[in-house]
Order: C-alpha cells, then sequence, then structure tokens
C-alpha cells in the first residue's frame, strides 16, 4: 500500500452530486484547492450520460439517462449560480425548442400501446392533441373502456361536492389508487390500465404514489380533481411537491443528450483541457479527452473505474480514502475533507465511523429501479404513419414510455426533419412491484436487474415491444431499429418522504437524511438521497450544502 501526498477534498463519486461538490469548494471555500473526484464507474455524470450513433451518415446524440431539468423556476440561488457560471442557460429552450415539429409532421400524437404480454393480445390506440381516443378495439373489459376513454379525454372529479380542503384531507392520506378505488366504482381492467403509470416518472407504482402529489402534478386519474395549487403549499405534500408547488414550467427544459450536457459543463469548468470546445453547443459534438482527466498536474483530478472501498480520520484535521481500481494496488489518498456523493446505501459500507442511526437510514434509502434506453432509428416513417411521436405501454412492469428525440435545436444538434431521414428515440421504464410497500417493490425491482441475463432480456422486451406497436404504421425492427442501448439503473430513483409512509415501509424522514448528510467530522454526505429531493437540482443543491457544512464546521464528531 501507498500514500499519495494531500489533497484539500476528496468526493467520491463523479456524478452531478460529486461534480458539483468540487464545483462549490473551489468557487466558494477555495479556489486554488486541489481536488480528487474518485469514480467507481467507466463514465463521469451518473445517471446523466449519453449514447451517440451513426446511422446512414447521420451522427445522431440521445440521452443514455437522466433526461431533463424539472421546473427550472423551482431551483434554489446556489443551483442557478452555478448553472449560469458553467454556461448552462434554461431559459433558452423557450426559443430552442421547437414546439410544433412533430405536429407539423403529421406525427403529435400519443400511442397507446396494449402489450400482448399484458392484455393477451396488441392494440395500439392513437390519438391526436385535439382527437379523443377510440379503445372500441382495445382489449380491454367492455366496462373499462369508456372508463380509460374518459380517463385520457374527460377527467372525472371523483371528490365532487367537496371544498378544496376537503378534497385535500382525503387525498392527503391515500395513494392514488385509493382514491379511485373509495370514490370511484372502476372495472379491474381499469386498474390495470393506471397500475404503472407513474412509474416512469417516480419510480412508484399508482398504488404506491401518493395522491396529494399526483393531483398537483395533474397525473392521469387524479387530474380532473379541480384543487388548484395557490397559496402556500397545500400541508401533506413531500418536499419535492411544496418545492415545485408554484413553479410547474412546462416540460421543456431538455437538451439533445439530456442532463449529460450539466454534467459535461461541469466536468469542463473543473478540468480545462477536457473539451476542445467552449460552449455548451460546441460540447454536444465534441469529444471528451479521458486522458487530461486524471493528469498529475490538474487542479481537480477525476479517477474513473477507480473504487473507494473505505473512508475515515486519519487525525483531527485529515481525511484518508483506500482506492482500487485499474489493476494496481491500493492507494490511500490523504485530504482535509471529504465529501460522499455516492447512492447512500453504500455509504454505510464505506464510512464506519457513522453513529448507528445514520447507518440504519442510509440502508433503508435503497433507490427505485430503473431502466432506460436510447433507440437509433433509421427512419421514422411508422410513427408518422400512425400520428404518434410518442408511445406508452399501459400496464406492462418494465417498459412504460418511449418517444422520439426530443425537438430541440441547439449547435449542431437538430430534430430529424423528415421522417424519411434518422432519428432517436428513448424509453423508460420503473421495475418497482406493485401490490406492496415501495421498499418492498423496490428490492424485488433490483433483484431482477442483478440477474446476469437481465440486460439481454429487458433489450428484446423492449426491441419486442417497438415492433408490437409500431408495425400497424409499418415498421420492420429488422430494417428501421439499427440500433438499441439499454441502461440498468439498480438504483435509480431516489426514495422521498411521502404521506403515505406507514410504519416499516423503511422510508427515512427528512429529518434522518439530513442528520446522515451532516456525516461525522470532516466527512459529508450529498447527493438526492439525503436531501429528499429526486431531482438535478436536488444532487446539486445536497452538495452546495455538504460545501457549507464542511467549510462552516458543522459537522461533529
Amino acid at each position: 500500500m501507498t500514500t499519495t501526498p494531500e489533497f484539500d477534498l476528496i468526493v467520491v463519486g463523479a456524478g452531478v452530486a460529486g461534480l458539483s461538490a468540487a464545483f462549490y469548494w473551489i468557487t466558494d471555500v477555495d479556489r486554488d484547492a486541489r481536488v480528487l473526484i474518485v469514480e467507481a464507474g467507466a463514465q463521469l455524470g451518473g445517471p446523466a450520460i449519453r449514447h451517440t450513433f451513426d446511422v446512414d451518415g447521420r451522427r445522431l446524440v440521445s440521452p443514455g439517462g437522466a433526461q431533463e431539468l424539472t421546473f427550472p423556476s423551482a431551483f434554489a440561488p446556489a443551483v442557478r449560480s452555478a448553472l449560469a457560471t458553467v454556461g448552462v442557460d434554461t431559459d433558452r429552450f423557450h426559443t430552442d425548442t421547437v414546439a410544433r415539429h412533430y405536429t407539423d409532421r403529421g406525427a403529435g400524437g400519443h400511442g397507446l400501446a396494449f402489450a400482448a404480454s399484458v392484455w393477451g393480445r396488441s392494440h395500439l390506440a392513437a390519438h391526436g392533441p385535439s382527437d379523443a381516443v377510440d379503445l372500441t378495439d382495445a382489449p380491454l373489459a367492455a366496462r373499462a373502456r369508456p372508463q380509460v376513454a374518459a380517463l385520457v379525454d374527460e377527467p372525472t372529479d371523483w371528490l365532487a361536492g367537496r371544498t378544496d380542503d376537503e378534497k385535500l384531507a382525503e387525498l392527503r392520506r391515500r395513494s392514488c389508487d385509493e382514491v379511485l378505488r373509495d370514490f370511484a366504482e372502476l372495472d379491474e381492467d381499469t386498474h390495470r390500465f393506471l397500475r404503472y403509470s407513474t412509474s416512469a416518472q417516480s419510480g412508484m407504482t399508482f398504488d404506491q404514489h401518493p395522491a396529494l402529489d399526483a393531483a398537483l402534478i395533474g397525473y392521469l386519474g387524479l387530474d380532473g380533481l379541480g384543487v388548484r395549487p395557490s397559496g402556500a403549499p397545500w400541508d401533506g405534500l413531500t418536499r419535492t411537491g411544496a418545492r415545485f408547488f408554484p413553479h410547474l414550467d412546462p416540460p421543456i427544459y431538455r437538451f439533445p443528450d439530456g442532463n449529460a450536457t450539466v454534467a459535461r459543463a461541469l466536468a469542463h469548468h473543473l478540468v480545462p483541457d477536457l473539451f476542445d470546445a467552449d460552449t455548451v453547443d460546441d460540447r454536444l459534438t465534441a469529444e471528451m479527452s479521458v486522458d487530461a482527466l486524471d493528469r498529475p498536474d490538474n487542479q481537480v483530478r477525476i479517477r474513473l473505474n477507480a473504487t473507494a472501498t473505505a473512508l475515515r480520520h486519519a487525525g483531527p484535521d485529515t481525511v484518508e480514502v483506500e482506492v482500487e481500481g485499474g489493476g494496481a494496488a491500493t492507494i490511500t489518498y490523504r485530504a482535509r475533507a471529504a465529501i460522499v456523493a455516492a447512492p447512500a446505501h453504500t455509504t454505510a459500507l464505506l464510512v464506519p465511523e457513522l453513529g448507528p442511526e445514520q447507518r440504519a437510514t442510509a440502508a433503508d434509502l435503497g433507490r427505485y429501479p430503473i431502466v432506460s434506453a436510447s433507440v437509433a432509428l433509421r427512419n421514422w416513417r411508422a410513427w408518422q404513419s400512425l400520428g404518434v411521436s410518442r408511445l406508452s405501454w399501459p400496464g406492462h412492469p418494465t417498459w412504460q414510455i418511449a418517444g422520439l428525440e426530443f425537438p430541440v435545436a441547439i449547435g449542431a444538434c437538430a430534430p430529424s426533419p423528415s421522417p424519411d431521414e434518422p432519428t432517436t428515440a428513448t424509453a423508460l421504464g420503473a421495475l418497482t412491484e406493485a401490490g406492496t410497500t415501495p421498499a418492498a417493490g423496490a428490492a424485488a425491482g433490483r433483484r431482477r436487474l442483478r440477474a446476469a441475463t437481465a440486460r439481454r432480456e429487458i433489450t428484446v422486451e423492449l426491441r419486442h415491444l417497438l415492433a408490437e406497436a409500431l408495425a400497424p404504421g409499418g415498421l420492420v425492427a429488422d430494417r428501421d431499429i439499427a440500433d438499441i442501448r439499454v441502461e440498468l439503473w439498480p438504483h435509480g430513483y431516489a426514495r422521498y418522504a411521502t404521506s403515505c409512509d406507514r410504519p416499516g415501509d423503511g422510508s427515512a424522514t427528512t429529518d434522518a437524511r439530513r442528520r446522515l448528510a451532516d456525516g461525522v467530522g470532516r466527512i459529508a454526505v450529498a447527493g438526492v438521497d439525503v436531501i429528499d429531493h429526486p431531482f438535478l437540482d436536488g444532487a446539486m443543491e445536497s452538495a452546495h450544502l455538504a460545501v457549507t457544512r464542511l467549510a462552516n464546521g458543522v459537522t461533529g464528531r
């Protein structure tokens, strides 16, 4: 075992939280600080990664994981400042988003794709922005067809006759599914249609998702209640719901490569030689110089494929981390402080000095398992033929939504101009099992993703679903699908405390997460788990809080 010279800060994890921690330390604490970031994976960004394809002479860029900036008007000042410093301008989407791109090309609708594996036979019910959905031939029970059509076209106020306060009281103590079971008389096929409708957005199934937050966002089934967000946030909202309460921005904030743009911008700020490009626009098509990440003379060194195995104090003002990777011997790095910016469940294993309550909290915070995919298409004629740019698979326990590339024009990246040209689609799904607690359902999904054959099986499943749904439009999978790249995220969406949590569910309270974030001594914890706000701005904000704690000496041993 060898020991290297000291750093000022060591960060475990090169996702958005880890990159942000290094950014804030240099910006707010010590502009000359030497920082080491160690990352177990082969790329930086955590889930904020991207895929590139070359299809029939066209260069395509697609999100490989996290896709959008959710409600940026709700971002904390520290997050807004950091994004501005690294050149990420969220206002640009109001002009860069080509809102009518698909509508003007006859593909502005949404397709409800009933999978044969779920419903016994396949069927696509496509409907446009102003067209009612036709479920006459859908594989639903006769009684369910008008019910599902009403969910889509004419949302119902299941709590009609009650005041807003009375409605909120009923929502506060129920899941989405409980509201419909208690106040509506719906066919079981209707409940099955909704079972995974919230999964791709939150990781929770319809019977787990808190009704109060769903009503605020306007999720299907809870979008007709008529309670408008005004005044103070409703009592009982999650921390995220309260944050979003006055900030329901339109869903237009998405770069061509998703949140990889933010990760790349942060990394480039930390390592100036990382790209031969100066702007977000130019970086979209620039190659990363991976060799520049870990040069000995860098102010910030980022070591990929480097697994931190132990993090502890080596004195009152020093921490040390043991790192394995690259086939070399274990190296011990030392620094004045450290921030763990990794999934919370790994923190207890990494930091033995944490207290019993902190360790229990970390163990409770296993995330929701999700899968994401980038699909390279040689053309999108089948989508246009069916009049859709988006698909959803009702009742499917693995894949829930898919859509053609987001229509935004930035730099050299622009949406495919014609259905005859190559493009990409993205797909997303959450594997949390329904019918149980969120913790148990998430654990079951993670077990599935750990199987040796999981990636192959889930990729084949998506290919079959796309072929099945789009065949009526003329898609031939072997001809029209150039490539599919699936990412498995056993610890994907962070779990957050909700009004539906019951004793024994394994969901840590916001206060318990905050105590875990405090860490111990000169070691703090960052990431979406500890801030109870599972979005990109939560990761960045948690990093700022961790830096502030250490700089102000808030943590205690």
